[in-house]
């Protein structure tokens, strides 16, 4: 499914495999073409058992890019044919200053989103984990923070004790408790869904400060992505919404590496 240097290609299919869900996108190629036009519901989410038979049906002559933080799907992926976000990659930012050999595929696809506007940036992607990532003004992937999500602190108190329920999420920070929690319930929101939001605003604090430093008087732009977003944009409306940074950078790694295999030093 590779595509052939030199060959004109309308469109890319563009996967991103989570932990939690995997959400594709075929996207146009044209030189006219903008994410912040592009309607959501061009979006589908997968379960990880409807993949296979999603790959088997992917006509053979539109290419396919994707990135993935499971590694049974990671190799499904490979297999297929596709070209899968790895540390190997050419990207369109420089990983001098970073230690990318254990970086996500996700964290590598934001930080090469973030290089498609105004920098220093940040993107925030709150998915099954908070991830941050940070590009500099000089286009260089420069670190960030993982801290869990709501699912995962809900998740941990529910199978670490005996008798905390197994909350779902919700999309709204005003249904938190007012004040002390009142029930078991109660406590379990405050404490989870604030813990996520104060957590996310110490670590924002502290990157963005050191940014403001480096760079005095130039706005940093903060980019939220990510399926747990909406709540956290509720919470923190300041933040840019931005929902398809992760796809948007594997297509920027992707265009990076056909570049690449073009000029003839393509890396495997």
């Amino acid at each position: 499914m590779q595509s052939v240097p030199g060959k004109m290609m309308k469109e890319l299919l563009i996967i991103n495999a989570g932990n939690t869900h995997i959400e594709t996108v075929l996207l146009p190629l044209s030189a006219s073409f903008d994410w912040k036009d592009f309607p959501e519901e061009k979006r589908k989410i997968l379960s990880r058992e409807e993949l296979p038979d999603f790959l088997k049906k992917c006509p053979d002559n539109i290419p396919l890019a994707a990135s993935s933080v499971v590694p049974e799907l990671t190799e499904l992926l490979i297999d297929s044919g596709a070209f899968v976000v790895n540390k190997n990659k050419r990207f369109p930012f420089d990983t001098s200053r970073m230690d990318i050999s254990t970086v996500g595929a996700d964290r590598l696809a934001n930080a090469a989103a973030l290089t498609g506007g105004k920098l220093p940036a940040i993107c925030i992607d709150f998915g099954t984990a908070i991830t941050f990532e940070t590009v500099e003004a000089d286009i260089a992937f420069t670190g960030g923070a993982i801290l869990p999500g709501r699912k995962l602190m809900r998740q941990a108190l529910h199978d670490h004790t005996a008798l905390l329920p197994l909350l779902p999420l919700t999309d709204t920070p005003s249904r938190l408790p007012a004040a002390a929690g009142k029930n078991t319930k109660e406590a379990m929101l405050l404490g989870t869904d604030l813990a996520c939001i104060g957590g996310v605003k110490e670590v924002l604090e502290r990157i963005k400060g050191e940014l403001e430093k480096k760079y005095p008087g130039q706005k940093i732009r903060i980019c939220a992505c990510g399926g747990d977003r909406k709540f956290f944009l509720k919470a923190m409306p300041f933040l840019e919404e931005t929902p398809f940074l992760t796809l948007e950078g594997i297509a920027r790694i992707w265009q990076a590496n056909q570049e690449e295999i073009s000029s003839g030093e393509a890396k495997e």
